[in-house]
């Protein structure tokens, strides 16, 4: 259940996080590496794909929250600043990686380099996938 709860929180308001309160060690050092290389605004939009990078995130199979929470950002990736397109970015790959279809979904895929190319070949290379 706290890892349900983690995940809600990184992928859908990570900006919320009480750091006077918030004791999971393991979850702030992914924040502080993300933010050592993207800077603390992008940071946060990427904080659940990093958790989820270091193991620290379980994605629940099949769940139908992570696709809502995508279809909420009002843009359709084209016009997106870096925070945005990093948001993108984080849910596709958590979308991804609950399995809700069977197979490779080649559009998300597509949306996922859009969003953040160097992230992307870096998500690849940690699946096991080349493009």
């Amino acid at each position: 259940q706290a890892n349900l709860g983690y995940l809600r929180l990184l992928a859908g308001s990570p900006r919320g996080v009480d750091w006077a309160t918030f004791r999971h060690q393991g979850l702030r050092d992914c924040f502080v590496r993300a933010a050592e290389q993207y800077g603390t605004a992008r940071a946060y939009s990427l904080w659940a794909y990093y958790a989820w990078e270091a193991g620290m995130l379980s994605i629940p199979s099949r769940n139908q929250f992570l696709p809502e929470m995508l279809n909420q950002l009002t843009d359709d990736g084209t016009t997106e600043d870096d925070e945005a397109r990093s948001q993108r970015f984080s849910l596709l790959v958590l979308i991804e990686q609950s399995r809700i279809e069977e197979g490779v979904d080649m559009e998300r895929r597509s949306q996922m380099q859009q969003a953040a190319p160097e992230l992307f070949d870096r998500y690849l290379k940690m699946i096991g996938t080349s493009r």
